[in-house]
């Protein structure tokens, strides 16, 4: 059994500097680099594997890169990026959890709440790119009690 532990945010900008082929001993948390860093490692989820990919993709388009560099700036502004959207999904996923789990709620037998799990389920699933649905008109009523008549008589 092998135990892998999380870096700490110093540890993974270390991490990322060295891989970048920068030297990070003495490097103040309040420099520009370290801050800048502290991006890049969040937008790379803090993976010691994409901190080293990231790193190493610094250092083989320049080796004396700077701040300024547009090597650099890219993939700061890049997981910037990412973490802006990351943020808005989560955000959007937490607003639908939040909406169904309402909805759910004033359906008292634990049955039925969970048939209208599986129904909204099979719904994404189904129907989640579909003509209709790009379309703005969503899906035809015939087609929300049939499916649900399938799924609640598979629960029998």
């Amino acid at each position: 059994e092998v135990f892998v532990r999380f870096f700490s945010e110093h540890e993974a900008v270390k991490l990322l500097l060295t891989a970048a082929g920068r030297r990070p001993n003495g490097l103040p948390k309040v420099s520009p680099v370290f801050a800048q860093a502290r991006i890049i490692v969040k937008g790379c989820g803090n993976s010691p594997l994409a901190l080293r990919i990231a790193g190493g993709m610094l250092r083989s388009r320049n080796r004396n890169w700077t701040l300024s560099s547009p090597a650099w700036k890219l993939l700061v502004e890049q997981c910037r990026t990412s973490l802006e959207e990351a943020s808005k999904i989560r955000s959007f996923a937490n607003s639908v959890q939040r909406l169904i789990d309402l909805s759910f709620a004033t359906v008292t037998s634990d049955e039925f709440r969970s048939i209208l799990r599986q129904c909204f389920v099979g719904f994404a699933m189904v129907f989640h790119d579909t003509d209709s649905l790009k379309a703005g008109k969503g899906i035809p009523r015939v087609v929300v009690i049939r499916l649900f008549a399938i799924i609640s008589s598979l629960e029998g």
